[in-house]
């Protein structure tokens, strides 16, 4: 289960052909939008069931639907999506739709109330811990779930939950920002209907869920821009303008969270965008990755890694403590990589510690000396790729200001930290005793 939005504001802005338009949301992604007449509005109006949350059905055309009264009132204009053709959105992504979607209109509290139950499926306490881990969060930071309830459900705009197939559009958006949220809303929907977006999605890692997510939302956004060229400029600013100054909040979200939940709409359109110029039959190009979906945000990263088939390295782990408990197993991949050593460090510089990524496991521990161990081990492609990274941490343990005076030892926050490299394998041990990192070796 999840949804699929709209992008908030954490998403910033982006150039697209001659004019940057703003990207709206974390689950979630860019809209587009297409001129139609009046006329041609009507001939569509069946393929959608309307509900106003807290309301009727009515349309504000004379078209009935078979959803609500024919009445042929013109007094419910907040149910219009203007300039929304369904079957040019269908024709466009090459997916016609089994069945009628739902369109809700909702205030911005029934949003809240919709989006918040996919807080237990990201998982966010373990998503934050991960975070903390890997030196993307800290705690003079929101929390993850704080920073999902204020920056995406307040945020975002719109989103498709796939749980009952309908769509939420925040009602209090005007007519032009609307139509242009449903838009990519409505490929979300197309997507559930043919490929089963619960099942579909992988969570089984933070890597894995960051990778089939990029997939959806890049799928969502390339075939949007085919929408966006038949719109003028004007109109694309007016739209851009409505969405920015509904969703500003004059801040920044924390790093780490717009790390992870951007990541899918910053990475997915590159990489669907990349595959598709490889091929001239998109439509079997995108069946085929559906089919055989990518699986690390290295093959996101660099599609001839996942168009070569080239899938992540086994990970040798170190013995873990006498009666330890596990309770978080996970994958952080090459992207958070990037992401971790670009809060601190030169970006260059950070984009080439973390390629040459072959794999990574991520392991916390309860002890029952009540401390908490997390191991992170990882494998690099060659022993330079290795030796690099294991320079980059260096650089990342000074920037945070982590000596102490046990060498080798770092402190961050709360915890102490040490690593070791082995040929192409670096394995980093956390702990909340330095004594007991004194003596940690990833042989041991």
């Amino acid at each position: 289960m999840g949804s699929f939005g709209s992008r908030p504001v954490v998403s910033g802005v982006r150039a697209i052909t001659v004019i940057v338009i703003l990207l709206i949301s974390v689950s979630m992604s860019l809209c587009s939008e297409k001129e139609v007449d009046d006329e041609e509005d009507s001939d569509h109006d069946d393929q959608w069931d309307y509900e106003e949350e807290g309301g009727n059905d009515d349309r504000s055309n004379d078209t009935d639907n078979g959803t609500g009264d024919d009445d042929g009132s013109d007094n419910d204009d907040n149910l219009t999506f203007p300039h929304v053709d369904i079957d040019y959105v269908a024709g466009i992504r090459g997916l016609q739709p089994t069945e009628n979607v739902e369109a809700r209109l909702v205030s911005r509290d029934e949003f809240r109330l919709v989006g918040g139950s996919d807080m237990d499926v990201w998982r966010l306490d373990e998503v934050q811990e991960l975070l903390f881990y890997t030196f993307l969060w800290n705690s003079s930071e929101p929390g993850m779930v704080e920073s999902f309830d204020h920056y995406f459900l307040n945020s975002s705009n719109g989103l498709y939950h796939e749980s009952n197939g309908s769509l939420y559009v925040i009602q209090e958006l005007p007519e032009e920002a609307r139509g242009y949220i449903l838009f990519h809303e409505y490929v979300h929907a197309l997507q559930d209907q043919h490929y089963d977006l619960s099942a579909f999605l992988d969570r089984s890692t933070l890597d894995r869920t960051i990778s089939s997510l990029s997939l959806v939302e890049g799928d969502a956004d390339i075939f949007c821009q085919a929408f966006l060229e038949n719109l003028n400029i004007s109109h694309l600013e007016l739209i851009a303008s409505q969405l920015g100054n509904l969703t500003g909040h004059g801040e920044d979200p924390p790093y780490g969270f717009s790390s992870v939940f951007s990541s899918p709409y910053e990475l997915g359109y590159d990489f669907v965008y990349s595959l598709l110029e490889r091929d001239e039959d998109f439509f079997a190009r995108m069946e085929n990755s559906y089919a055989n979906p990518p699986r690390t945000s290295e093959q996101i990263l660099h599609p001839e890694k996942y168009l070569a088939g080239e899938s992540a390295l086994p990970v040798k782990m170190p013995r873990a403590p006498d009666d330890a408990i596990m309770r978080v197993n996970s994958t952080i991949g090459e992207f958070l990589i990037r992401q971790m050593f670009n809060r601190y460090l030169d970006v260059n510089l950070s984009q080439r510690a973390a390629e040459g990524w072959g794999g990574d496991s991520m392991v916390i521990h309860d002890l029952p000396n009540g401390s908490v161990r997390c191991t992170w081990a990882t494998v690099w492609d060659t022993d330079d790729d290795a030796r690099e990274f294991d320079d980059t941490l260096e650089e990342l343990a000074l920037a945070i200001g982590g000596t102490t005076r046990w060498p080798g030892i770092y402190a961050y926050q709360d915890v102490y930290f040490k690593w070791e490299r082995t040929d192409s394998e670096v394995t980093l041990c956390f702990d909340r005793y330095p004594g007991e990192l004194i003596t940690w070796s990833p042989d041991i």
